[in-house]
């Protein structure tokens, strides 16, 4: 990621891409800008969005074709599990 904006704690924009294994960019794959914003609704709770923006229609079918949704439906169903073990209040 280059992260482009922060509004913590409320959201992040940042331009996602892929690496080649030694982590420079590939640039010979799509890359898109992210868009992430949280949004309190109250005890305790928060509403989470993303927004994938890509250069071209066929950047995106390409990535989906790669299994973007899957793999971003995996992560994103992880975050609950991780919010649960805050480390804030386990270090203390």
């Amino acid at each position: 990621w280059e992260v482009e904006e922060v509004d913590a704690p409320h959201g992040l924009v940042v331009h996602d891409g892929f690496a080649h294994p030694d982590g420079t960019p590939n640039d010979d794959l799509p890359r898109n800008r992210f868009h992430l914003a949280i949004t309190d609704l109250g005890d305790g709770r928060s509403h989470m969005t993303i927004r994938s923006v890509f250069p071209d229609r066929a950047s995106m079918e390409q990535v989906l074709a790669m299994g973007m949704e899957e793999g971003l439906r995996a992560a994103v169903g992880q975050v609950d599990a991780i919010l649960a073990d805050d480390p804030v209040t386990s270090a203390g």
